[in-house]
């Protein structure tokens, strides 16, 4: 027998959980595009005894201002090594700045290669010096991603790409 799962509406979460639940701004959702990422909920019919439902990735393969369709993409592993402030990690600071550059760190006999980003915590008011002293990790993108997933829409961009974040509206743009 075949299971089914529904996707379940998140405005009801978000409105019951103001402080921890958070949508996108509803410009930001009627944007989504063909090959965007969305994360979605998604839950067995019937429902599970043990879980309730989970959170998925979803990349989009239609929009329309009503209506997305999508295949699953929560299955993809990000063992990949990147450069990332620790204060992301330690979750002290969302991810402000990030870049790809050619991979440079993968030693021989690395099983998994450095991917080339480089991800800097939110760097609005902080001091060139203090910046130089931010520590930093080399780790597996899931390990960031696992802090901030923010930014995971523009993980197969190309070496050379560059975003910021603009924080008053959520979202990365190119850097200027």
């Amino acid at each position: 027998m075949a299971e089914l799962y529904e996707v379940l509406d998140p405005r009801p979460n978000a409105a019951s959980a103001p402080y921890t639940f958070f949508l996108p701004d509803p410009e930001l959702i009627e944007a989504i595009c063909k090959g965007d990422h969305v994360k979605a909920i998604i839950r067995a019919v019937p429902p599970s005894e043990k879980y309730d439902a989970e959170r998925m990735w979803i990349r989009i393969t239609s929009a329309r201002s009503d209506w997305l369709e999508g295949t699953l993409d929560s299955q993809r592993e990000y063992w990949a090594r990147c450069m990332v402030d620790q204060c992301v990690l330690d979750r002290e600071l969302k991810v402000g700045y990030i870049y790809r550059e050619a991979p440079d760190m993968t030693k021989e006999g690395d099983k998994f290669p450095d991917s080339g980003w480089r991800i800097r915590g939110d760097t609005r008011g902080t001091l060139v010096e203090q910046l130089r002293s931010r520590k930093a990790a080399y780790v597996a993108l899931g390990t960031v991603l696992n802090s901030d997933d923010s930014w995971l829409h523009l993980i197969d961009e190309p070496v050379g790409a560059r975003f910021e974040k603009d924080f008053e509206k959520g979202v990365f743009v190119p850097e200027k």
